[in-house]
This record gives structure tokens, sequence and C-alpha cells, in this order.
């Protein structure tokens, strides 16, 4: 059973991971496999594309990437979203 971000997205004729599942893999699984980055590295990409700090705490990460889809595929960025939450309170 796949657990939620190892899942593969399709792109064309290449497939590759969103930004976000790549660094909560990454962080779960060090750089074990071409492409993954080093715990350290991929804890601060998380970091700066969310805005939040769970740590290497990776079932929190999975928890927020199930609550931010859009961010979590890699169709939104944590600022847009932000930015959106900014002008409908408005």
């Amino acid at each position: 059973m796949k657990s939620y971000g190892d899942d593969l997205v399709q792109d064309g004729e290449n497939i590759k991971l969103s930004p976000f599942k790549l660094y909560v893999n990454s962080l779960a699984h060090g750089p074990v496999r071409l492409g993954y980055l080093e715990k350290e590295e991929a804890l601060l990409r998380l970091k700066r594309i969310t805005g939040d700090d769970f740590g290497d705490d990776v079932d929190q990460w999975r928890d927020w990437g199930r609550a931010n889809p859009e961010i979590a595929e890699g169709k939104a960025t944590w600022a847009a979203q932000q930015q959106d939450q900014s002008d409908a309170s408005q």
C-alpha cells in the first residue's frame, strides 16, 4: 500500500513528484533515491514553501499536505495562498 507522498505525478513524458512531496519523501528517507535531497535541505525547503515548521516529524508534514492539497500537489504556492486568504478577508 502506498502512503501519502509516495505517489508520482505524471507530467507529459516525465514522471516527477511535486516539490512538496519530494521534500517530504526526502525528509522521510534521505537521499536514497536519485533526486532526493539531504534531510536538512528538505526541511529548509519545506519551511520555505509552507511557512510552517514541524521539524523532522514526517507525519505532521504529510497531515499538512493533506490539509493543503493545492500546495502539496504543486498547483499553488504558500505565498499565493496567503494572498488569496488576505484578499478574501477584505
